[in-house]
Order: C-alpha cells, then structure tokens, then sequence
C-alpha cells in the first residue's frame, strides 16, 4: 500500500470498516473467554453489535471529523456491554479531539487518541487495569514511542502491535480471575482484534464489502460458556441512552455511582450512553430521567441468564412478554425469560415491569390526562435474547400476548424465522390471551418443559388449552377504559353517571369485549362468579388464579370465595402489569382459569 503521512477520512473510514469486522468474525472467540467483570459470555456479542452500529451509521467522506463524527454516533447509539460503552467512548473522545479536522499526521493523531484516554478514564466509575483500559493505553504508548522514526500511518501503526499483543498476554497475570481461568481479558482481546484489522488495512490496502452480511456476522451464534462462573452481586445489567441539554458526563457519573458498579458512560453533550448493574433498576433509571429523556432501556437479569448457563432447568427455554401475569418470583424460579414491553407514561419511556413497578404506576396514574401509550418490547433486545437461548437450550418456546391487543407476536414470529434459518427450534405461540390467563398458560409451559417432552408435543397441548383458559375482570371505573378509547366518550359520560362497573373479556379470537356490568362492584363479582361456577358444572375447571390493580384486599377475599366454591387454592394471586393496568385502572380485579374439558 502507498506510505500515506495525513489520516483522511477515506482511510480512517477503510481502517474502522476493516477493524470492526475483524472483532465480529472473531465474536465466538470472544465470548467464550469471557470471565470479568461480570462471567456472561457476551463480550463477543456486544462489541459485535456496537461494531455493527458503527458500520451501519458511519458515512463515507474525505473529511476526517464527518467520519469520526459519524462513526461516534454509530457507537454511541448501538453500544452494548461494558467493552462496547467503553469502546463507544473512546470512539467519542477522538471524534471531539477531531472536530472539524480533515485530516491530521501522526503527532496529531496521537495527541487525539491521549485525550480521548483522558476522558475514558474520567467517566469509567472505577478504572481497572488488565481489560480494555489497558489496551488502549499500551497502544498509545507505543505510538508514542515510535512515531518519529517512521511517520507514515502504515509503519508506525504496525510496529505497534508486537508491543499490543504482549501487553494482551500480561492481562492473565494483572487480573486474578484471568490467572485463575488461564486467558487473557475479552475486552482487551476484542480491541486488539480490531488493532490487527486496521493493521491489516494498512499493510494491504484491502477492505472487503459490507452490506447486509453485516447484520448476519454480527448474529452468528454464540459459544458454550464454561459451567463454573461467577454470578455477580448486582442482579441487571442496566443500559440507556440519554439526551439531554449541555450534560456534564462527570455529574452523571458522580450522581449514578451510587446504584451499582460497572458504571461505563459514552457521550456527551446533548446524548449520552449509560451502563451499569444494580439491584435496583427502578431507581436507577428514573435518577437517570432526571439528565434528560430515556431511550434504548434495557434491563437485562444477569442471575437469571448465569443461571441458565450453569444449571438450564428443561431443555426447552420457556419465553414470554411482561403482559402476561405470574407469581412474585415464578419466573426466576422457573427461569422463564420475560420480554419487558416499552411503555410512555407522562412524556417517559419505560421497561413495564422493571423501570416502572405497578406500585409506583398507579401512584402517577391517578393524576394523569393522558392516556400512558405502550409499544412492543425492542427488536434487538428480543434478538438478543433469543441469540442468548439457541446457546444454552435445545428448543425455545414463546408464549405471545394475544395478536389481537398487541404487535409482539407478529414481531417475534418474524425474528423466529430468521433463527430457524440458522438451525435453531423456536416455536411462537399466540396465546389469544393476556394478563393471568396468558400467565395460567406460562405456568402450563413450564409443567410441560419439565416432563421432558418435545417441543411439538408441548405446542400441541398448549393448542387444546388455550380455547379452555378465559379471563372475566371486574373493572372498578370506566374512566381508564374512557381515557385510552376502549370505550367512546359518550358512552363513558353515561357509565360514571350511573356508576356503572363493567366486566370485561376476550373472545375466542383474543379481541376484548365487553361481558356486562352491573352498578356495584358485589354485584360484578357476583356475575363473574355465577359464570365460572356454570363452566365448572359443565366443563370442570382444573386451575385459576386471581390477579389485581392496586387492591390487594380485594384479590385475597376474591380469592377465598372462589377457592370455597371451587373447592381448590388459586393457583396464585398477582399484581396486574402497568401496561394492562392503564387500561383496567386501580382497583380492578380479574379472575382466569383453566377449564378440564373442551368449551367448544
């Protein structure tokens, strides 16, 4: 290749493109080396997927900082994990040292890539030395050292790298658990990697194609992970994107420090990427609200997922959406993997479920005018998972909402596709269902993944369940109904005027409808329980459960009424989701089961 002594953006374009994808083919290698800070396996997976997000965002142009300008905000906005923040980061530092540059030598570049160090280590919470810190600052260091002997990017680039891969190998020795599982950092690892593609550049002047293979080396599957990591203290692996006004990375920093560890901030300015774990998502997330408006939240259980890798309880990973109601505690028992729908409330998005408790909910539903708006879980989370599950289940099975009240189904079903293409079992399941008969059937799921059946046989037995499972609620006020258009204005005046309290359900076809109402709550829960006494005496009914909005009270006494009628325990009684709450409102009380014999 031609001796080039000006860094363009043509060749930092061809040097970034050729640098991502060496970390993305090598993402198998990565992940299965992946021990610190958190033993997750999916340092391949995340630095894949910011690479990805840098290809897919960076435009090509002869001027340096358009690039940079376009490969940070690739970084910023795709970034997952702590290698990717960090990397995103480091990505950011240079693009800003960079700014309004159309090409630099290499004393300037040097001087760039100093500063971003700088401003890496002041937003890392707490620096450790032996990861990808430790890569990016032997590196700049043997630039450094080295420059002014050879001044063209090609040489002084490349003798770097001797000096890189020994400073890799002596991250064995600089971490304990490294020396302990015998490899070197997987952070540091994935930032040599994309060193040896920009070398590779610069030595060859090759730069293959990219297009819509991108997004498919990034989705390779995963390796097998070792069966004895460490779970970490803080239970979700936090990420969010913020934008904001004139936001100071160092007050982010110090106000979040306090919800966990792991902390990890790419950005700036007006947006900036945040990671973290904690226990305490909710709070975490709505400190973070206070910096600016919320976007690309995830929230994912770590435990649940280290759990799954050392112990998977069936063959068969049992998966659903955060509309469908369990138990306190059920799913991580019985490692059932929950979807979290997105949901706006007030102008904020929210995880349901995770950055937003139903008791926190009702507390802000009381007041607000508007209706809250929900959308469907993000695609590149539910992808993600169901990458994470192909790696350490036979099979997957996922439960929908009903394809009638929501486009999950339709969304997962797409993406199953795709993963079948890649060899994996994955069946989607439209329940025609939400709330506590969508949860009655998930704990069905999960009876039938014990008893070690295929995954036919279990989507088999669902089918004759699903048409047997109903949901009858008791609704306290048409208000909410009213507000998010279940029911027109006029109709709505009419019902509070008479203090009318309405029974809903769902049809044979998951459409909700309306099943009556009478002018006093007693009297609704009379009917609902004149009608599932009827079912009982003509088809038998073999479980329920009782869910509630904020009415606990309530729920209880339903639920020995019922269990002195039926003669068994609900199966359980659980809080209903925010999500099918904004709908049914405070006070509302629902009543699903499970009939023995066909209703049809």
């Amino acid at each position: 290749m031609t001796k080039f002594y000006k860094l363009d953006g043509a060749h930092f374009y061809n040097a970034m493109v050729c640098g991502a994808l060496e970390v993305m083919e090598n993402k198998l290698i990565l992940n299965k080396i992946n021990v610190f800070p958190v033993a997750d396996g999916d340092t391949g997976s995340n630095l894949s997927a910011t690479m990805t997000s840098i290809l897919e965002h960076m435009k090509k142009s002869e001027n340096l900082s358009v690039v940079a300008n376009t490969a940070a905000e690739g970084a910023l906005l795709g970034a997952r994990g702590n290698s990717g923040i960090i990397f995103a980061q480091f990505l950011y530092g240079f693009h800003m040292a960079v700014e309004n540059e159309k090409e630099i030598d290499s004393g300037a570049f040097i001087l760039a890539m100093k500063t971003s160090l700088a401003r890496l280590y002041e937003v890392v919470m707490s620096p450790v030395e032996g990861t990808i810190l430790t890569l990016i600052t032997s590196w700049i260091s043997a630039m450094e050292r080295h420059h002014l002997k050879e001044l063209h990017f090609k040489a002084f680039v490349s003798i770097t790298m001797k000096e890189s891969l020994e400073a890799l190998e002596r991250t064995t020795e600089q971490l304990p658990i490294l020396k302990e599982k015998g490899v070197v950092d997987s952070g540091a690892k994935g930032f040599y990697l994309f060193l040896e593609g920009v070398s590779q550049y610069l030595v060859t002047g090759n730069v293959p194609q990219i297009g819509a293979e991108i997004r498919e080396t990034s989705l390779l599957p995963e390796h097998k992970h070792s069966q004895d990591l460490e779970i970490s203290e803080n239970r979700f692996c936090c990420e969010a994107v913020v934008n904001g006004h004139k936001m100071d990375v160092l007050q982010v920093k110090r106000t979040m420090s306090g919800f966990g560890d792991s902390l990890v901030i790419a950005g700036g300015g007006e947006r900036i990427r945040l990671h973290m774990h904690t226990n305490t998502p909710e709070s975490m997330f709505s400190q973070l609200q206070t910096f600016g408006k919320l976007s690309q939240i995830k929230a994912d259980d770590m435990h649940l997922q280290m759990e799954a890798i050392q112990e998977p309880r069936s063959k068969i990973a049992i998966v659903t959406d955060s509309i469908a109601d369990l138990p306190e505690g059920f799913a991580r028992k019985n490692q059932v993997f929950v979807m979290p729908m997105q949901m706006e409330v007030d102008g904020v998005v929210h995880l349901d479920r995770i950055s937003l408790s139903a008791k926190r909910f009702y507390e802000i539903n009381r007041h607000l005018k508007e209706q809250p708006t929900s959308s469907l879980p993000s695609i590149k989370q539910v992808e993600s998972l169901l990458q994470f599950l192909q790696e350490h289940y036979e099979a997957v099975l996922v439960l929908c909402v009903s394809d009638q009240l929501s486009g999950t189904y339709e969304m997962v079903a797409s993406l199953a596709a795709l993963q079948r293409k890649r060899g994996q079992k994955i069946a989607v399941v439209n329940t025609l269902k939400n709330s506590g008969a969508q949860g009655l059937l998930v704990v069905e799921a999960c009876k039938l993944a014990r008893q070690k059946i295929s995954l036919e046989a279990m989507v088999a037995q669902l089918d004759v369940l699903i048409p047997r499972t109903q949901i009858l609620v008791a609704v306290d006020t048409v208000k909410y109904l009213e507000r998010s258009g279940r029911v027109s204005h006029n109709v709505g005046k009419i019902a509070k005027w008479m203090n009318l309290k309405p029974i809903m359900t769902l049809d044979k076809n998951g459409k909700g409808k309306a099943y009556g109402g009478t002018i006093s709550y007693n009297s609704v829960i009379l009917k609902i329980k004149k009608a599932i006494l009827k079912d009982q005496q003509r088809y038998g009914i073999e479980s329920f459960n009782i869910v509630h909005g904020a009415c606990l009270e309530r729920a209880e006494k339903l639920s020995k009424e019922m269990e002195k009628m039926l003669g068994m325990p609900a199966a359980y009684i659980a809080e209903i989701s925010p999500i099918v709450g904004a709908i049914a409102g405070e006070g509302a009380v629902a009543v699903s089961y499970i009939c023995t014999k066909s209703r049809e």
